[in-house]
Protein backbone atom coordinates (compact mmCIF):
# COMPACT_ATOMS: atom_id res chain seq x y z
CA UNK A 1 0.00 0.00 0.00
CA UNK A 2 1.06 3.91 -0.83
CA UNK A 3 0.44 6.77 1.54
CA UNK A 4 1.08 9.64 -1.45
CA UNK A 5 1.93 13.58 0.69
CA UNK A 6 1.21 15.97 -2.02
CA UNK A 7 3.24 19.24 -1.54
CA UNK A 8 1.38 22.62 -1.96
CA UNK A 9 2.82 23.22 -5.74
CA UNK A 10 1.25 19.77 -6.50
CA UNK A 11 -2.13 21.45 -5.16
CA UNK A 12 -2.05 25.00 -6.20
CA UNK A 13 -4.87 25.28 -8.45
CA UNK A 14 -7.62 22.79 -10.22
CA UNK A 15 -5.47 21.85 -13.35
CA UNK A 16 -2.63 20.51 -10.69
CA UNK A 17 -5.27 19.13 -8.91
CA UNK A 18 -6.33 17.10 -12.10
CA UNK A 19 -2.90 16.13 -12.27
CA UNK A 20 -3.12 14.66 -8.57
CA UNK A 21 -6.10 13.00 -9.63
CA UNK A 22 -4.80 10.44 -12.13
CA UNK A 23 -1.90 10.01 -10.44
CA UNK A 24 -3.62 8.67 -7.64
CA UNK A 25 -5.59 6.72 -10.10
CA UNK A 26 -2.67 5.49 -12.33
CA UNK A 27 -1.79 3.06 -9.44
CA UNK A 28 -4.77 1.38 -6.94
CA UNK A 29 -2.09 0.67 -3.85
CA UNK A 30 -2.14 4.37 -3.63
CA UNK A 31 -5.09 4.49 -0.88
CA UNK A 32 -4.18 7.34 1.54
CA UNK A 33 -3.59 10.82 -0.22
CA UNK A 34 -2.17 13.64 2.61
CA UNK A 35 -2.80 17.12 1.21
CA UNK A 36 -1.07 20.66 1.60
CA UNK A 37 -2.49 23.79 1.52
CA UNK A 38 -2.53 25.51 -1.80
CA UNK A 39 0.95 26.82 -2.86
CA UNK A 40 1.90 29.37 -4.95
CA UNK A 41 0.91 29.66 -8.41
CA UNK A 42 3.32 32.66 -9.54
CA UNK A 43 6.26 34.19 -7.63
CA UNK A 44 4.41 36.90 -7.05
CA UNK A 45 1.42 35.11 -5.55
CA UNK A 46 1.15 34.67 -1.73
CA UNK A 47 1.12 31.30 -0.03
CA UNK A 48 -3.05 30.45 1.93
CA UNK A 49 -0.89 29.41 4.68
CA UNK A 50 0.21 32.95 5.19
CA UNK A 51 -3.10 34.64 4.52
CA UNK A 52 -4.92 32.35 6.98
CA UNK A 53 -1.79 33.92 9.65
CA UNK A 54 -2.90 37.59 8.38
CA UNK A 55 -6.80 36.78 9.11
CA UNK A 56 -5.86 35.66 12.78
CA UNK A 57 -3.63 38.13 13.58
CA UNK A 58 -6.26 40.91 12.15
CA UNK A 59 -8.87 40.08 14.81
CA UNK A 60 -6.63 39.40 17.52
CA UNK A 61 -5.59 43.16 17.45
CA UNK A 62 -9.37 43.93 17.41
CA UNK A 63 -9.99 44.20 13.69
CA UNK A 64 -11.83 42.80 10.96
CA UNK A 65 -10.50 40.03 8.30
CA UNK A 66 -13.15 40.27 5.94
CA UNK A 67 -11.23 41.85 3.17
CA UNK A 68 -8.46 39.56 3.30
CA UNK A 69 -10.60 35.97 3.76
CA UNK A 70 -12.25 37.07 1.07
CA UNK A 71 -9.61 37.07 -1.03
CA UNK A 72 -8.85 33.33 0.54
CA UNK A 73 -13.20 32.10 -0.11
CA UNK A 74 -12.39 33.36 -3.64
CA UNK A 75 -8.87 31.36 -4.52
CA UNK A 76 -11.10 27.94 -3.21
CA UNK A 77 -14.19 28.73 -4.57
CA UNK A 78 -12.54 29.19 -8.32
CA UNK A 79 -10.42 25.92 -7.72
CA UNK A 80 -13.90 24.11 -6.70
CA UNK A 81 -15.72 25.31 -9.61
CA UNK A 82 -13.55 24.53 -12.16
CA UNK A 83 -13.14 20.95 -10.69
CA UNK A 84 -17.25 21.03 -10.21
CA UNK A 85 -17.39 20.89 -7.12
CA UNK A 86 -18.72 23.70 -5.01
CA UNK A 87 -21.17 22.48 -2.21
CA UNK A 88 -19.37 20.89 0.93
CA UNK A 89 -16.32 23.60 0.19
CA UNK A 90 -18.85 26.80 0.62
CA UNK A 91 -19.90 25.83 3.86
CA UNK A 92 -16.64 24.98 5.16
CA UNK A 93 -15.49 28.46 3.92
CA UNK A 94 -18.33 29.90 6.02
CA UNK A 95 -17.30 28.03 9.31
CA UNK A 96 -13.45 28.70 9.08
CA UNK A 97 -14.30 32.62 8.38
CA UNK A 98 -16.53 32.77 11.42
CA UNK A 99 -14.29 31.09 13.77
CA UNK A 100 -11.64 33.07 12.81
CA UNK A 101 -13.88 35.88 13.31
CA UNK A 102 -14.26 34.80 16.91
CA UNK A 103 -11.01 34.58 18.06
CA UNK A 104 -9.33 31.32 16.90
CA UNK A 105 -5.91 30.65 17.67
CA UNK A 106 -2.97 31.13 14.99
CA UNK A 107 -2.73 27.09 14.86
CA UNK A 108 -6.43 27.17 14.13
CA UNK A 109 -5.95 29.36 11.09
CA UNK A 110 -2.49 28.16 9.95
CA UNK A 111 -4.44 24.97 9.62
CA UNK A 112 -7.09 25.68 7.64
CA UNK A 113 -5.41 25.55 4.47
CA UNK A 114 -4.95 22.13 4.73
CA UNK A 115 -8.57 21.65 6.39
CA UNK A 116 -10.21 23.31 3.31
CA UNK A 117 -7.76 21.61 0.07
CA UNK A 118 -8.65 18.50 1.54
CA UNK A 119 -12.61 19.04 1.97
CA UNK A 120 -12.46 20.00 -1.59
CA UNK A 121 -10.34 17.44 -3.08
CA UNK A 122 -11.93 14.28 -1.01
CA UNK A 123 -15.41 15.85 -2.89
CA UNK A 124 -13.50 16.03 -5.94
CA UNK A 125 -12.40 12.42 -5.89
CA UNK A 126 -15.03 10.94 -4.47
CA UNK A 127 -12.25 10.07 -1.39
CA UNK A 128 -13.59 9.78 2.51
CA UNK A 129 -11.60 12.52 4.12
CA UNK A 130 -10.38 12.11 7.54
CA UNK A 131 -9.91 14.97 9.93
CA UNK A 132 -6.81 15.05 11.37
CA UNK A 133 -7.48 16.57 15.08
CA UNK A 134 -9.97 13.77 15.58
CA UNK A 135 -6.71 11.12 15.42
CA UNK A 136 -2.81 13.46 15.63
CA UNK A 137 -2.39 14.13 18.54
CA UNK A 138 0.48 16.61 19.01
CA UNK A 139 2.29 16.99 22.81
CA UNK A 140 2.99 20.21 24.13
CA UNK A 141 6.55 20.14 22.79
CA UNK A 142 5.20 19.76 19.43
CA UNK A 143 6.10 16.18 18.95
CA UNK A 144 3.86 13.53 18.03
CA UNK A 145 2.12 11.44 20.85
CA UNK A 146 2.35 7.64 20.07
CA UNK A 147 -1.15 7.31 20.95
CA UNK A 148 -1.73 8.69 17.25
CA UNK A 149 -0.82 5.74 15.48
CA UNK A 150 -2.85 3.37 16.45
CA UNK A 151 -5.75 6.18 16.53
CA UNK A 152 -5.02 6.85 12.70
CA UNK A 153 -4.73 2.52 12.06
CA UNK A 154 -8.38 2.55 13.92
CA UNK A 155 -10.11 4.76 11.31
CA UNK A 156 -8.33 3.00 8.02
CA UNK A 157 -10.50 0.50 6.66
CA UNK A 158 -9.15 -2.34 4.05
CA UNK A 159 -10.87 -1.28 0.21
CA UNK A 160 -11.19 2.28 1.26
CA UNK A 161 -9.46 5.36 -0.27
CA UNK A 162 -8.88 8.55 2.01
CA UNK A 163 -8.04 12.02 1.66
CA UNK A 164 -5.66 13.40 4.91
CA UNK A 165 -5.34 17.14 5.69
CA UNK A 166 -1.56 17.43 6.57
CA UNK A 167 0.10 19.79 8.94
CA UNK A 168 -2.43 19.60 12.23
CA UNK A 169 -3.54 17.17 15.35
CA UNK A 170 -4.97 18.46 18.56
CA UNK A 171 -3.03 19.80 21.25
CA UNK A 172 -3.12 18.68 25.18
CA UNK A 173 -6.00 20.75 25.46
CA UNK A 174 -7.60 19.28 22.06
CA UNK A 175 -7.85 21.90 20.56
CA UNK A 176 -6.47 22.47 16.66
CA UNK A 177 -2.58 22.02 17.00
CA UNK A 178 -0.39 22.69 14.04
CA UNK A 179 3.62 21.22 13.51
CA UNK A 180 6.10 23.57 12.48
CA UNK A 181 6.29 24.88 8.80
CA UNK A 182 6.58 21.81 6.79
CA UNK A 183 4.56 19.63 8.68
CA UNK A 184 2.51 17.66 5.89
CA UNK A 185 5.66 16.02 5.64
CA UNK A 186 5.30 14.51 9.50
CA UNK A 187 1.74 13.82 8.89
CA UNK A 188 2.50 11.82 5.55
CA UNK A 189 4.94 10.10 7.58
CA UNK A 190 2.34 9.20 10.34
CA UNK A 191 -0.01 7.73 7.91
CA UNK A 192 2.54 5.03 6.58
CA UNK A 193 3.17 4.18 9.72
CA UNK A 194 -0.28 3.31 10.71
CA UNK A 195 -1.25 2.10 7.42
CA UNK A 196 2.24 0.16 7.77
CA UNK A 197 0.46 -1.65 10.59
CA UNK A 198 -2.37 -3.04 9.19
CA UNK A 199 -1.30 -3.52 5.15
CA UNK A 200 0.28 -7.51 5.34
CA UNK A 201 2.17 -6.29 1.71
CA UNK A 202 4.13 -3.50 3.71
CA UNK A 203 3.86 0.27 3.25
CA UNK A 204 5.63 3.23 0.96
CA UNK A 205 5.58 6.88 1.70
CA UNK A 206 5.36 8.79 -1.56
CA UNK A 207 6.23 12.57 -1.39
CA UNK A 208 5.34 14.46 -4.07
CA UNK A 209 7.08 17.82 -4.65
CA UNK A 210 7.96 20.20 -7.83
CA UNK A 211 11.28 18.12 -8.17
CA UNK A 212 12.30 14.82 -9.72
CA UNK A 213 14.14 13.94 -6.56
CA UNK A 214 16.63 14.90 -3.90
CA UNK A 215 19.67 17.14 -5.56
CA UNK A 216 22.93 16.69 -4.36
CA UNK A 217 23.35 20.71 -3.93
CA UNK A 218 20.10 23.40 -4.25
CA UNK A 219 19.54 23.21 -8.10
CA UNK A 220 18.41 26.76 -7.76
CA UNK A 221 21.87 27.54 -6.96
CA UNK A 222 23.54 24.92 -8.85
CA UNK A 223 21.65 24.28 -12.32
CA UNK A 224 22.86 20.89 -13.31
CA UNK A 225 23.31 19.34 -10.00
CA UNK A 226 23.01 15.64 -10.15
CA UNK A 227 20.04 13.90 -8.85
CA UNK A 228 20.38 11.23 -5.96
CA UNK A 229 18.57 7.94 -6.52
CA UNK A 230 19.57 6.54 -2.86
CA UNK A 231 19.90 8.14 0.09
CA UNK A 232 19.48 6.71 3.79
CA UNK A 233 17.20 8.45 6.72
CA UNK A 234 20.35 9.56 8.39
CA UNK A 235 21.94 11.51 5.50
CA UNK A 236 18.33 13.20 5.13
CA UNK A 237 18.15 14.12 8.55
CA UNK A 238 22.11 15.49 8.75
CA UNK A 239 21.44 17.44 5.69
CA UNK A 240 18.28 18.60 6.65
CA UNK A 241 19.25 19.74 9.95
CA UNK A 242 21.92 22.52 7.94
CA UNK A 243 19.26 24.05 5.66
CA UNK A 244 18.29 21.24 3.12
CA UNK A 245 14.40 21.79 2.89
CA UNK A 246 13.68 19.26 0.68
CA UNK A 247 11.95 17.14 3.37
CA UNK A 248 11.29 17.72 7.00
CA UNK A 249 13.77 16.08 9.06
CA UNK A 250 10.95 15.61 11.90
CA UNK A 251 9.06 13.49 9.25
CA UNK A 252 12.07 10.90 9.09
CA UNK A 253 11.29 9.36 12.46
CA UNK A 254 7.90 7.59 12.53
CA UNK A 255 8.80 5.64 8.98
CA UNK A 256 12.43 5.18 9.87
CA UNK A 257 11.33 2.76 13.14
CA UNK A 258 9.07 1.42 10.94
CA UNK A 259 11.66 1.20 8.06
CA UNK A 260 9.15 2.27 5.66
CA UNK A 261 10.79 3.56 2.42
CA UNK A 262 10.05 7.18 1.10
CA UNK A 263 9.99 7.88 -2.55
CA UNK A 264 10.44 11.72 -3.54
CA UNK A 265 8.46 12.29 -6.52
CA UNK A 266 7.78 15.18 -9.30
CA UNK A 267 3.82 15.73 -9.98
CA UNK A 268 4.74 17.37 -13.12
CA UNK A 269 7.12 14.23 -14.11
CA UNK A 270 5.23 11.00 -12.36
CA UNK A 271 7.19 8.88 -14.60
CA UNK A 272 10.86 9.86 -13.37
CA UNK A 273 12.57 7.61 -10.62
CA UNK A 274 13.10 10.14 -8.30
CA UNK A 275 15.08 9.65 -4.90
CA UNK A 276 14.40 6.74 -2.36
CA UNK A 277 15.32 7.60 1.13
CA UNK A 278 16.00 4.12 2.75
CA UNK A 279 17.61 2.95 6.22
CA UNK A 280 20.73 1.45 4.52
CA UNK A 281 22.15 1.83 0.80
CA UNK A 282 25.82 0.76 -0.38
CA UNK A 283 27.93 3.70 -0.13
CA UNK A 284 30.56 1.98 -2.50
CA UNK A 285 29.35 4.18 -5.38
CA UNK A 286 28.55 7.51 -4.23
CA UNK A 287 29.92 8.11 -0.18
CA UNK A 288 29.16 11.54 -0.12
CA UNK A 289 25.65 11.99 -0.76
CA UNK A 290 25.42 15.86 -0.75
CA UNK A 291 26.35 19.61 0.20
CA UNK A 292 23.76 21.87 2.04
CA UNK A 293 24.23 25.90 3.44
CA UNK A 294 22.32 27.30 6.47
CA UNK A 295 21.90 30.67 6.77
CA UNK A 296 20.90 33.30 9.25
CA UNK A 297 23.90 32.98 11.83
CA UNK A 298 24.67 34.61 14.18
CA UNK A 299 28.66 34.19 15.80
CA UNK A 300 28.99 34.67 19.63
CA UNK A 301 32.36 34.56 21.26
CA UNK A 302 33.02 35.15 24.93
CA UNK A 303 36.73 34.92 26.41
CA UNK A 304 38.25 34.59 29.99
CA UNK A 305 40.94 33.78 31.24
CA UNK A 306 40.11 29.92 33.57
CA UNK A 307 36.74 30.07 31.45
CA UNK A 308 36.31 26.58 31.18
CA UNK A 309 38.40 25.70 34.48
CA UNK A 310 34.31 25.87 35.98
CA UNK A 311 31.72 23.89 33.76
CA UNK A 312 28.74 25.14 35.25
CA UNK A 313 29.68 29.12 34.07
CA UNK A 314 29.66 27.49 30.47
CA UNK A 315 26.22 25.62 31.27
CA UNK A 316 24.58 29.10 32.88
CA UNK A 317 25.81 31.21 29.86
CA UNK A 318 24.22 29.24 27.47
CA UNK A 319 21.34 28.77 29.13
CA UNK A 320 21.22 32.46 29.35
CA UNK A 321 21.79 33.03 25.63
CA UNK A 322 18.81 30.36 25.02
CA UNK A 323 16.44 32.06 26.81
CA UNK A 324 17.31 35.17 25.37
CA UNK A 325 16.00 33.57 22.21
CA UNK A 326 19.10 31.50 20.58
CA UNK A 327 19.40 28.30 19.40
CA UNK A 328 23.17 27.52 20.09
CA UNK A 329 23.39 25.07 16.62
CA UNK A 330 27.46 24.58 16.65
CA UNK A 331 29.68 24.94 19.83
CA UNK A 332 34.01 25.55 19.61
CA UNK A 333 36.25 26.24 22.21
CA UNK A 334 39.78 27.09 23.54
CA UNK A 335 41.33 27.07 26.25
CA UNK A 336 39.55 30.39 27.50
CA UNK A 337 37.30 30.52 24.69
CA UNK A 338 34.17 29.56 23.74
CA UNK A 339 32.45 30.47 20.03
CA UNK A 340 28.61 29.15 19.07
CA UNK A 341 26.70 30.01 16.30
CA UNK A 342 23.79 30.24 16.96
CA UNK A 343 20.04 31.49 15.20
CA UNK A 344 17.16 33.49 16.75
CA UNK A 345 14.26 31.81 17.08
CA UNK A 346 11.50 33.78 14.89
CA UNK A 347 9.67 36.51 16.58
CA UNK A 348 12.38 37.35 18.83
CA UNK A 349 13.91 40.52 18.98
CA UNK A 350 17.95 40.77 20.13
CA UNK A 351 19.72 43.85 21.10
CA UNK A 352 23.62 42.52 20.90
CA UNK A 353 25.08 45.63 22.80
CA UNK A 354 22.81 45.05 25.80
CA UNK A 355 22.91 40.92 26.02
CA UNK A 356 26.71 41.69 25.79
CA UNK A 357 27.22 44.39 28.11
CA UNK A 358 24.97 42.17 30.57
CA UNK A 359 26.71 38.75 30.62
CA UNK A 360 30.21 40.54 30.42
CA UNK A 361 28.94 42.08 33.64
CA UNK A 362 27.60 39.12 34.91
CA UNK A 363 30.15 36.66 34.76
CA UNK A 364 33.11 39.35 34.16
CA UNK A 365 34.22 38.28 30.99
CA UNK A 366 37.01 39.98 29.90
CA UNK A 367 35.01 39.79 26.50
CA UNK A 368 32.20 39.29 24.86
CA UNK A 369 31.05 39.59 20.68
CA UNK A 370 27.87 38.93 19.25
CA UNK A 371 28.29 39.28 15.18
CA UNK A 372 25.63 38.54 12.22
CA UNK A 373 26.15 37.47 9.01
CA UNK A 374 27.05 33.82 9.17
CA UNK A 375 26.80 30.91 7.13
CA UNK A 376 26.99 27.23 8.02
CA UNK A 377 28.25 24.68 4.96
CA UNK A 378 27.98 20.95 5.22
CA UNK A 379 29.01 17.97 3.51
CA UNK A 380 27.43 15.10 4.40
CA UNK A 381 27.79 10.99 3.50
CA UNK A 382 27.47 7.31 4.97
CA UNK A 383 31.27 6.64 3.54
CA UNK A 384 32.51 10.21 4.58
CA UNK A 385 35.29 9.03 6.94
CA UNK A 386 36.46 6.84 3.34
CA UNK A 387 36.93 9.99 2.37
CA UNK A 388 39.11 12.22 3.75
CA UNK A 389 41.74 12.76 0.76
CA UNK A 390 38.68 14.60 -1.09
CA UNK A 391 37.20 16.57 1.64
CA UNK A 392 41.07 18.20 2.17
CA UNK A 393 40.60 19.76 -1.27
CA UNK A 394 37.56 21.56 0.12
CA UNK A 395 39.72 24.25 2.39
CA UNK A 396 42.27 25.09 -0.20
CA UNK A 397 39.39 25.21 -3.16
CA UNK A 398 37.40 27.71 -0.71
CA UNK A 399 40.64 29.66 0.13
CA UNK A 400 41.46 30.21 -3.62
CA UNK A 401 37.63 31.51 -4.79
CA UNK A 402 38.45 34.24 -1.58
CA UNK A 403 35.99 32.62 0.60
CA UNK A 404 36.68 33.13 4.33
CA UNK A 405 36.60 30.13 6.14
CA UNK A 406 35.64 31.01 9.75
CA UNK A 407 35.63 27.71 11.03
CA UNK A 408 36.24 23.57 10.35
CA UNK A 409 34.76 20.78 12.32
CA UNK A 410 35.15 17.18 10.57
CA UNK A 411 34.47 14.78 13.53
CA UNK A 412 30.88 16.25 14.64
CA UNK A 413 28.99 12.90 13.00
CA UNK A 414 30.76 9.99 11.50
CA UNK A 415 28.39 11.53 8.26
CA UNK A 416 29.11 14.98 8.18
CA UNK A 417 31.89 17.80 7.68
CA UNK A 418 30.98 21.35 8.50
CA UNK A 419 32.42 24.91 7.66
CA UNK A 420 31.79 28.50 8.87
CA UNK A 421 31.45 31.19 6.10
CA UNK A 422 30.18 34.30 5.82
CA UNK A 423 26.66 34.35 5.08
CA UNK A 424 27.56 36.59 1.66
CA UNK A 425 29.59 33.74 0.25
CA UNK A 426 26.64 30.99 0.97
CA UNK A 427 25.87 30.77 -3.08
CA UNK A 428 29.81 30.94 -4.19
CA UNK A 429 30.38 28.05 -1.17
CA UNK A 430 28.21 25.85 -3.01
CA UNK A 431 29.28 26.64 -6.38
CA UNK A 432 32.85 25.30 -4.82
CA UNK A 433 32.02 22.75 -2.91
CA UNK A 434 29.65 20.99 -5.03
CA UNK A 435 32.78 21.07 -8.25
CA UNK A 436 35.36 20.05 -5.96
CA UNK A 437 33.50 16.79 -4.65
CA UNK A 438 31.07 15.99 -7.47
CA UNK A 439 32.65 17.44 -11.00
Amino acid sequence: MKVSKFGGSSLCDADHIRKVGQILSSDPSRVVAVVSAPGKRHSDDIKITDMLYTCQSLVAKGGSCEKEFSIIRDRFTEIAKDLGVSHDITEALDEVYENISNGASAHYAASRGEYLNAVLISQFLGWKMIDAQDVVFITDEGTVDEKTYDAVASVLEEGQHYVFPGFFGQGSDGKVKAFSRGGSDISGAIVARALASKASGGCVYENWTDVSGISKADPRVVRDAKVIKEMTYREVRELAAVGFNVFHEDAIAPVREAGIPIQVKNTGRPEDEGTAIVASRDVEQDPIIGISVKKDYVRIGVHKVFLLKNPQTRIRIEQDLRDAGLALDFSLQGIDDLTWYAQIHAGVEIDPVILVDTLKTKYSLESMSVEPGFAVTAVAGEGLKSQKKRLSHILPALMDDGVEVTFTLFDATPLTALFGVRESDAKRVIHTVYDAMFR
